[in-house]
């Protein structure tokens, strides 16, 4: 009976430990960072890159751009915030659009993203640039 109560004992502990370090987990870089893919178009994917480039690939909101209907969205990007906290849901970013995505687009734009709690989903909401989707 006193080892089946120990056993039990240590297992809770060890239980409400792991749990303990997963709620004090940090996101070191920013959660944009990766491989998105649309939530309604799995062709349509949204690469973001560490070094400050999003290159979209067969972006479903593409239209015609001076005659020519360009499916690949280029662009640079950086965190709005001046010391950003990436453990934060709701992030900003600068983005400036590049190549041919710039002759149709505002040259510089702040685009609104909203993770799911886990990081998984992202929400892109911006009158020019909207993507939904889940990490890859």
């Amino acid at each position: 009976m006193k080892k089946t109560l120990l056993l039990s004992l240590l297992l809770f502990k060890a239980i409400s430990c792991s749990s303990e370090i997963n709620d004090n987990d940090v996101n070191t870089i920013d959660p944009i960072i990766g491989v998105w893919v649309h939530i309604d178009y799995s062709e349509s994917k949204m690469t973001v890159q560490q070094n400050g480039r999003i290159i979209v690939a067969n972006y479903v909101e593409a239209g015609e751009c001076n005659g020519v209907y360009s499916p690949n969205l280029e662009m640079t990007w950086k965190n709005n915030q001046s010391n950003p906290n990436f453990n934060k849901i709701l992030q900003e970013y600068q983005v400036t659009y590049l190549g041919s995505s710039q002759q149709c687009q505002d040259e510089n734009d702040i685009i609104r993203v909203v993770f799911s709690d886990d990081f998984s989903e992202i929400n892109v909401s911006n009158p020019d640039f909207i993507f939904e989707g889940f990490r890859e």
